[in-house]
This record gives C-alpha cells, sequence and structure tokens, in this order.
C-alpha cells in the first residue's frame, strides 16, 4: 500500500508541470516554458530546394539538439503551403521540426 501511495504521489507531481519562479519571485508554468523551449529549438538553416506542389523543403541544416540529430541535408514538409512563400534558393533560415507519421515537419520557420 505505501508503494501505491509513493507512485501516486510521484505521478501527481510529474502531470502537475513545472512551475519556475524568477528573482522577483513571479511563477512561470506551460505558457512561458515552451515559448522558451521553442526558441531554444530553433535550428539553423539554407535552404537547397524548394518543391511547392509537395508542400517540402529541402535543408542543409546545423544539429537538431531535440532530436539528437546532427547537421546534414534532408527534406522536410509542412503544414501550411503559405509558409513558403516568400523564400528562395540559397535563403538562410531559422526553423523548429517535430516528427509526424514518420516525416519531419516544420513548424517553425523565419528567413534571416
Amino acid at each position: 500500500m505505501k508503494a501505491a501511495t509513493i507512485l501516486f504521489a510521484a505521478m501527481a507531481l510529474t502531470l502537475s508541470g513545472p512551475s519556475f519562479a524568477d528573482g522577483d519571485g513571479h511563477k512561470h508554468g506551460h505558457a512561458d516554458s515552451a515559448a522558451h523551449m521553442n526558441s531554444d529549438m530553433m535550428v539553423d538553416g539554407e535552404i537547397k530546394r524548394i518543391n511547392k506542389a509537395g508542400k517540402k523543403l529541402t535543408i542543409k541544416h546545423g544539429p537538431i539538439k531535440s532530436m539528437d540529430m546532427p547537421g546534414m541535408t534532408m527534406v522536410f514538409g509542412v503544414d501550411d503551403p503559405a509558409m513558403l512563400e516568400g523564400l528562395g534558393t540559397g535563403d538562410r533560415i531559422k526553423f523548429s521540426v517535430r516528427e509526424a507519421g514518420g516525416q519531419m515537419m516544420i513548424e517553425q520557420l523565419q528567413k534571416q
């Protein structure tokens, strides 16, 4: 019974999520943590090819630390074809990715 109580307490702490205090004692929860995490997950890259019809970009990129992936050149998908507007081959970008159904998808993209 004691082990079940400890397990329940550990699960409750895990599910409650992080709470961070700044120097003024103000707490920052999920929203601030998510925004900070997204900026930390941005990767430098250079566009090598644009496939508007296929909604894909070929990018030579630096290491993707969040996925333990070294720098390389690979194809990424985009959910929204509007992300491809205004981009050209050779453009320097910063981007973040997620894996979806075995394909790497760009979540955020900023032209440099």
